[in-house]
C-alpha cells in the first residue's frame, strides 16, 4: 500500500512532468502578456515621436529615407550579404538587454513577464523592422495596434517552442528569419519608392486608382476636385484636369490623426498638417504634365494630371 501511494506523484512536486509543463506554460503565457503590452506602449510612443517629427519637423522625406536604408541594410544582414553590426553595432542595445535579463532571471516564476516586456529592445531584425514600419505610420493608435498586433502573431511560436532560448536556437526560427530578410528587403525598397514620389519620381509601384475628368467638375470657370482623407489615404487619389483652367482643390479631413494628415506637393510648394473637414487649395495649372501628391513619408500617393 505504501509502495502504491509512492508512486503517485505530488502534482506540485517539480519532478512532476505535468507540473513542469504546466509552471513552464503559465510562465511562456506570462512572458507573451509582458511582449503584447509592452509592445503597445512602446509603438504608441513610436507613433507619437514619428507625428512630431513629420508634422512639426517636416522631416518625414528624411525619416522615409533613413528607413528604406535601415530596412535594405537589415535584410542584406539577415541574408548574410552584409554586415549590419559592421555599420551600426548592436552592443549597447544586447548589452542592456543582457544586464535586465541576469538581474531578472533570478525569480523565473515572477520575472516572465518583465523579461517579455524588455524584448521590445532586444536587436532581433523582424522586431526593428516592425519598429521603423510602425514608426513611419506617425500615429500613436495605429502604431500601438501594429506593435501589439505583431507582439501577439508571433506569440504561438514562442508558446509552442518554450522559451526565447528555444526559439532563437530552432531551425524553424532560422528558416523563417530569412523568409522574413526577403520581407524587410523588399520592405525597404518599397520605402525607397515612397522617398521618390515625394519628390516626383515614380517607378509605378504606387497605390494609385485612375480615373477620368468625371470626378472633376467645372463651375463657375473652376474645376472642383473633392477629395477625401481617411485612414487608407486619400480617396480618390487621380484626378484629370485642363491647363489654364483655374481649380479649386477641397481635401476633406476625415481622418487627418496618421501619416496622411500631412500633405505635400511638391510642385505647388504645399506641406501642411490637415485639419479636420475642409481644407481648400487653388491654383492654375500652366502646363501638361503630373502633380503628385503625397503623405509626408510618401507612403499614401496620388496624382493629378494636367491635359490640354
Amino acid at each position: 500500500m505504501d509502495n502504491a501511494k509512492s508512486k503517485i506523484q505530488n502534482p506540485n512536486d517539480k519532478s512532476n512532468p505535468k507540473s513542469k509543463y504546466n509552471s513552464n506554460f503559465s510562465k511562456a503565457v506570462a512572458f507573451n502578456v509582458g511582449r503584447i503590452i509592452s509592445y503597445a506602449i512602446f509603438g504608441f510612443i513610436a507613433g507619437l515621436i514619428g507625428s512630431v517629427i513629420i508634422i512639426n519637423f517636416k522631416f518625414g522625406s528624411v525619416l522615409t529615407l533613413l528607413a528604406a536604408i535601415f530596412m535594405i541594410l537589415l535584410g542584406l544582414d539577415m541574408l548574410k550579404i552584409v554586415s549590419f553590426a559592421a555599420i551600426i553595432p548592436y552592443g549597447v542595445s544586447s548589452n542592456i538587454f543582457r544586464k535586465l535579463e541576469h538581474l531578472l532571471i533570478k525569480d523565473p516564476h515572477k520575472s516572465a513577464f518583465f523579461l517579455g516586456a524588455i524584448t521590445y529592445f532586444l536587436p532581433c531584425g523582424f522586431t526593428q523592422a516592425t519598429q521603423v514600419y510602425a514608426l513611419g505610420l506617425a500615429s500613436p493608435w495605429q502604431s500601438a495596434l501594429t506593435m501589439a498586433v505583431f507582439a501577439l502573431g508571433t506569440a504561438p511560436a514562442i508558446l509552442f517552442i518554450g522559451s526565447l532560448r528555444g526559439l532563437l536556437k530552432s531551425t524553424f526560427y532560422q528558416y523563417f528569419m530569412k523568409i522574413v530578410a526577403v520581407g524587410v528587403l523588399i520592405l525597404g525598397l518599397y520605402y525607397a519608392t515612397n522617398f521618390l514620389s515625394i519628390y516626383g519620381i515614380n517607378l509605378g509601384f504606387n497605390q494609385i486608382n485612375k480615373g477620368t475628368t468625371s470626378n472633376v467638375k467645372v463651375e463657375n470657370g473652376q474645376q472642383i476636385i473633392n477629395m477625401d482623407v481617411v485612414s487608407s489615404g486619400y480617396v480618390p487619389n487621380y484626378f484629370i484636369v485642363k491647363k489654364e483652367i483655374p481649380v479649386k482643390w477641397i481635401v476633406n479631413g476625415k481622418n487627418v490623426f496618421g501619416c496622411q494628415g500631412y500633405f505635400v506637393v511638391p510642385s505647388l510648394g504645399i506641406q501642411k498638417a490637415l485639419n479636420e473637414g475642409e481644407n481648400i487649395f487653388e491654383f492654375t495649372p500652366k502646363d501638361p504634365g503630373s502633380i503628385n501628391f503625397s503623405c509626408g513619408m510618401g507612403m499614401y500617393r496620388g496624382r493629378i494630371e494636367v491635359i490640354d
